[in-house]
């Protein structure tokens, strides 16, 4: 062995060691922050996806409610942060609680026309004024004394989902803008990126750092046999998640609500790519699509588009079998199109 691979086998021996000094390893803490950025229980990850998957226009409101997007339909408050309860999202600076003025003015936007809805346990950090479902002007407040409804636990269950898909249904429309309060988790606008990095990223940074000199030092050599990517055969496709959602929704009877999802969702997908409008009908997408594609793949996707139209119209709930093909035709749709991804 030479006597450069010998003083960097040494090295990064010594680097390894002197990290573990530096950076002891911690039990993995669950985290309990209701945050959509959280994919651990009690984290409100699954809920915001589903309203994406569905259609909805859904973001992430990181500023104070004085500074409310005009065209917000409907807010979402799960268990507001007065204090840092898990440093991988808060980087122990407080969450602001609710103050006097943004009260006000989400009173305000309420009487507007706008619906509130806030999750928390015993409604802790929530003002007494939004703390009971009540109709304030134009508007609506929805108070649950508990955020497991939402939480990515309880959307295992198919009636927590659809509880509070039915009061979404009811104040918003696609084209509104539904926002999730992130701003009081502590996630703020315009916060400095640095401020988000713990101890142990900037210990990674610096060991980073030092395996690039010695690298270098080496000349850049590489060590071990190359290996292979996996075969695509290998790859898990994507359409397993419908089946395993396919099922969820066979114990809910709510087959047809799936399919109709699934469609639409193809449907609109299509729509952006052809720079349509997502409510064009049929015939006018096969036209165009006929134009940009192969009338062999243009007649697929017509017939997914036909197959759906018919049955929404017949009010037909297809079985578990018929939703997973419909699911694998149009996952090999938007893969051959270029859309969905």
């Amino acid at each position: 062995m030479k006597k450069d691979s010998v003083i960097l086998i040494a090295l990064l021996i010594a680097l390894i060691v002197g990290s573990v000094f530096v950076v002891r390893p911690q039990k993995s803490k669950e985290s309990k922050v209701s945050t959509t950025y959280n994919a651990d229980p009690m984290g409100t990850k699954a809920f915001f996806t589903l309203l994406q998957r569905t259609g909805y226009r859904v973001d992430r409101l990181d500023r104070p409610y004085t500074e409310m997007p005009e065209d917000t339909k409907i807010l979402i408050v799960v268990q507001p942060s007065t204090a840092a309860e898990d440093s991988r999202f808060t980087q122990n600076i407080l969450g602001p609680g609710i103050s006097d003025e943004e009260s006000k003015a989400l009173d305000n936007w309420v009487n507007s026309g706008g619906t509130a809805i806030f999750l928390a346990d015993e409604l802790d950090g929530v003002p007494a004024a939004f703390g009971s479902t009540y109709k304030s002007g134009k508007g609506f407040i929805y108070a649950f004394p508990s955020r497991k409804t939402i939480t990515n636990k309880g959307m295992r269950k198919t009636a927590n989902a659809i509880k509070l898909m039915k009061i979404i249904d009811k104040h918003a429309s696609k084209d509104d803008l539904i926002v999730f309060d992130e701003y009081h988790h502590g996630i703020i606008q315009n916060r400095p990126l640095l401020s988000y990095m713990s101890s142990q990223v900037w210990t990674a940074i610096v060991i980073a750092f030092i395996a690039l000199i010695l690298l270098v030092y080496s000349r850049g050599r590489r060590f071990g046999a190359v290996r292979s990517l996996p075969p695509a055969e290998a790859v898990r496709p994507g359409y397993e998640f419908v089946e395993s959602v396919a099922r969820l929704y066979k114990r809910a009877h709510a087959s047809d609500l799936a399919a109709g999802v699934l469609c639409e969702s193809f449907r609109q997908s299509l729509c952006v790519k052809l720079g349509l409008s997502t409510d064009s009908q049929t015939n006018k997408i096969f036209l165009r699509l006929s134009e940009e594609v192969t009338a062999e793949l243009a007649a697929r996707a017509d017939k997914v588009l036909t197959q759906c139209d018919r049955a929404n119209q017949a009010g037909e709930k297809p079985t578990q079998e018929e939703l997973v093909d419909i699911a694998r035709e149009v996952f090999e749709l938007e893969k051959e199109l270029g859309i969905g991804i």
